[in-house]
């Protein structure tokens, strides 16, 4: 939809549900369809690259350095693809991982369903903070400019500050999945 809500762009029957979705900067858009294990990409001319990701991909972001980062929820792990799909890396051992995002720092930053936390790892794997507020099943998260964390769960927004702990806010909301900062 551009600015004014107009539908300018669709893609009907992709190979199962969009669990993620990512306009790239080559026009291309990035799909996770957990159920089917696969990532997609869809070209603007609606062709379809398909790769199979074992472990139920709920979510795929296109890196700065072309790899792929995918969470695989039931395979409890969150990998980088190159481009030939080989991988590169993972941080194994999360639990139910449905999103992921790779920080400016190089860390990775991982919202665990399962156990209800959000982690951040570094680029050896290793946990290196948590977030310490009592969630009920996250699904997003973003690091903001200014350090804290931005996580959506089904009790609505939190924003967490450096040693896990929610700020003076929270926004209640039932079924929250998503957030993101500009």
């Amino acid at each position: 939809y551009n600015e004014e809500g107009k539908e300018i762009w669709r893609k009907d029957r992709l190979p199962g549900i969009p669990y993620s979705v990512q306009r790239l900067e080559n026009g291309n858009t990035l799909v996770a369809c957990k159920d089917q294990q696969q990532v997609i990409e869809i070209l603007p001319s609606g062709e379809l690259k398909s790769v199979q990701v074992q472990g139920h991909p709920m979510y795929a972001q296109r890196l700065e350095n072309g790899n792929t980062l995918i969470a695989l929820q039931q395979a409890s792990k969150v990998i980088e693809v190159d481009a030939k799909n080989e991988q590169v890396w993972e941080a194994r051992n999360m639990n139910g991982p449905c999103y992921c995002q790779r920080l400016d720092n190089g860390n990775t930053l991982i919202v665990q369903m399962h156990t209800g936390q959000v982690v951040e790892v570094d680029p050896t794997g290793k946990q290196i903070w948590t977030s310490r507020v009592p969630l009920v099943n996250p699904m997003c998260a973003q690091r903001l400019p200014n350090g804290n964390t931005l996580i959506a769960d089904n009790n609505g927004v939190t924003e967490v500050d450096a040693a896990g702990q929610q700020v003076k806010w929270r926004h209640a909301q039932n079924n929250v999945t998503g957030v993101s900062h500009f």
